[in-house]
Formats: C-alpha cells, sequence, structure tokens
C-alpha cells in the first residue's frame, strides 16, 4: 500500500502544475521550441492527476538534425528536458540551438511523413520516402566538392580544414517523474519496465541532509519526516535510439574562415531510409507510451483496491474489538444473564400454576350444575 504524501512534495507539485497551467504564451522552457510536446499530454495529464506523481520533464519522441558545436568548446547541453511538436516546415532552429557554435538544423516531434499520423502505432510504407528531397527537409547543402574525401582529410592533422559533423538522431520518448516516496517510484519503475523502457531508473533516493543551523534537535523519526526521500524516476528506453553522421561543415584553419552551410555527405537513398526507419521507431514508440500509460493506470487502480480493502477489513476488527471483553467480565455478565433467566423461569412458572387453579375451580362449577339439572329432570 502506498504511503500518504509528505507535505514538501504536495507543495512542490502544487507549484510544478501552476507552471504547467500557464498557457502557451506564457511559458518557456529549454527546449528548441520552448514548449511541452503535444503528444505527450495526455500521459503527463494522467500522471498528474495521480496522488504521489507529477512529471518534472518530457519528451514523446524525436527527430532532430543538428550542427555539432566547435572543437575545444563547451558541449551542448541536451535540451529535452521539456520538449516541444514541431511540424517539419517550421523547423528550422536558430543558431544558439547548441553550444560552441552548433545548431539545430532540424527537430520534429512527429512522424517524418504527413501521411503517416502522429499517434500511429502501425509502422509506414516504404514508397512514402523515395519522393522527399529529405537533404533539403533537414537543412543540407548537396556540394560534391564538398564531399571529396581526399589524402589531406584522412590523416590526422593534416588537412587544412577543420570539419565539424551534422548528426541525425532519433531518440524516443524520455519521461522524468518526481514521486512521494520509494514506494511511489517502485511502482513507476515496475510499470516503465514491462511497458518496455528497460533503461528507466531512479536516482535522489537518499534524502539530502537537512542544514543544521537553526535547527532544534529532534529524534530520528522527526527527522526522517522532516526531510522524507523523494525520487525522481526517469522513464526511458535507449534500444529505440538512432544515430547516424549525414552532413559536415568545414572552415579554414589558417584563414579561419567560417562556412555556416551543412553539407550532405549520403546518398539520398540513405536519406530516405534513415527517415523510414525513424518513422518506424516512432510507431513502436508509441505502442511504448500508451502500454505505459495502461499499466501505470491498472496499478494504481490496483493499489486503491487493496487500500479500500484494508479500511474495511480494519473497521471489521475495530467492530469486534469493541465488543470484546475479558474472562470477568464475561463471567459476570454470563451470571447476570442466568439469573434472569431463572426469574423469568420462576415467574412463568407461578402464573402458569395460579392458571391451573382457576380453571379446576370452574370445572367444579360446572360439574354440580349439570348433576342437578339431571336430578331435577
Amino acid at each position: 500500500m502506498l504511503p500518504p504524501c509528505p507535505a514538501r512534495f504536495t507543495t512542490r507539485k502544487a507549484a510544478i502544475l501552476e507552471l504547467l497551467g500557464r498557457p502557451d504564451d506564457d511559458y518557456t522552457d529549454a527546449s528548441p521550441k520552448g514548449a511541452i510536446d503535444e503528444g505527450i499530454r495526455p500521459l503527463i495529464d494522467e500522471i498528474n492527476k495521480l496522488d504521489g506523481f507529477v512529471t518534472t520533464s518530457s519528451c514523446a519522441g524525436r527527430v532532430a538534425v543538428f550542427l555539432e558545436g566547435r572543437k575545444g568548446a563547451a558541449l551542448p547541453v541536451d535540451e529535452r528536458t521539456a520538449p516541444a511538436t514541431t511540424a517539419p516546415a517550421s523547423t528550422i532552429a536558430s543558431a544558439g540551438g547548441k553550444g560552441g557554435g552548433g545548431k539545430w538544423l532540424f527537430v520534429s516531434h512527429d512522424p517524418l511523413v504527413n501521411g503517416v499520423a502522429a499517434d500511429s502505432t502501425s509502422p509506414p510504407q516504404h514508397s512514402n520516402y523515395s519522393g522527399t528531397d529529405w537533404a533539403n527537409v533537414f537543412g543540407l547543402e548537396i556540394n560534391e566538392a564538398a564531399v571529396r574525401v581526399d589524402e589531406n582529410t584522412v590523416q590526422d592533422d593534416v588537412g587544412q580544414d577543420e570539419e565539424r559533423l551534422v548528426h541525425f538522431k532519433f531518440e524516443p520518448m524520455i519521461l522524468h517523474v518526481l514521486t512521494a516516496s520509494l514506494e511511489h517510484a517502485q511502482l513507476l519503475l515496475r510499470c516503465a519496465s514491462a511497458a518496455g523502457f528497460r533503461e528507466s531508473g531512479a536516482v535522489s533516493i537518499v534524502p539530502q541532509p537537512l542544514p543544521l543551523a537553526g535547527k532544534s534537535p529532534v529524534g530520528a523519526g522527526e527527522e526522517e519526516d522532516d526531510n522524507p526521500s523523494m525520487p525522481i524516476v526517469a522513464v526511458r528506453s535507449m534500444g529505440l535510439a538512432l544515430a547516424s553522421v549525414i552532413g559536415i561543415c568545414r572552415s579554414d584553419k589558417a584563414t579561419h574562415e567560417k562556412s555556416e552551410s551543412a553539407h550532405c555527405i549520403v546518398t539520398p537513398n540513405y536519406l530516405a531510409r534513415l527517415a523510414r526507419v525513424a518513422d518506424e521507431r516512432f510507431a513502436v514508440n508509441r505502442t511504448r507510451t500508451e502500454r505505459f500509460q495502461a499499466a501505470l493506470v491498472e496499478a494504481i487502480q490496483k493499489e486503491e483496491r487493496e487500500e479500500l480493502a484494508a479500511r474495511t477489513g480494519t473497521a471489521a476488527l475495530k467492530k469486534r474489538d469493541e465488543n470484546w471483553e475479558d474472562a470477568e467480565t464475561r463471567r459476570l455478565r454470563k451470571k447476570e444473564e442466568g439469573l434472569r433467566r431463572q426469574a423469568a423461569l420462576k415467574e412463568q412458572e407461578a402464573e402458569s400454576a395460579q392458571t391451573d387453579g382457576q380453571t379446576d375451580g370452574t370445572e367444579d362449577s360446572l360439574g354440580e350444575d349439570s348433576y342437578d339439572s339431571t336430578v331435577l329432570t
């Protein structure tokens, strides 16, 4: 049975829900679009309705094409803490999307082919991908000279050009959930693992120590109540992830002349195959997400039934306990009941004897009258 939610969790959940309830115009986050992905909103709403759970970040799954930053620059931060849904026609991101001069070229949280619905759990048809100019969709240029490989580009530190790679990635659903206790976290992890998100895990299992300043000495139990463990569960599956290098961006080391053009280095058929495989994984990802949501709802309903049964059983025990009596009390009660029964029996016998006497007198009177009547006749 799940324990009650501590006050700290209730306060933090209220603050998170207030932020999530803001209109899209007032809500911003660190994702390329700056809003919550519409494809995962049903799952988020379902989780946030449950006691003991609140989502802190999410992504329904996405395809991303990005130019990496320059060597020696700061590593880019993963912006999947709060993703968005973006259509292919409007997915060109700003230059600030990646650290060290890198940038997003394309981001989509929906299947790449328009004929494949965002909530589809069926793999797409192969023929839907060959007629699309995927290099243009992904923000790449086709330039034969840029992709020519010679001896200077093969040997380390020999070429005059600095290359930055363009990456194509499919990343499945990821969800971070703040839980009220270890028991809540364990339930969520069981549901995630059963649904196929086998790389799920939990952090912040051990509560951080409270500051000693200004605190009076308390017992171990009181300290634990003041600082409960509230794990954060990451629901994820890396088995569906897909990554490939599909382009380059070069700059001259000697002149430091920089080019912001990303050139495709793979064939159109290869890009079409990547797009098709990504949409296939979108379908599998959708199936696992729906399975996880159904498993979580079922698990919570089971916990509620067990809690109700426990409360019902406790009430029955309490009623039984109210009727309990020790041996001496029971002996006295039985003695009083016996005396009352004896008194009632004696009273009943007395009434019966009195009734019998009255009946005999009546019969004698009737007999004499009958005799006299017979003699006179």
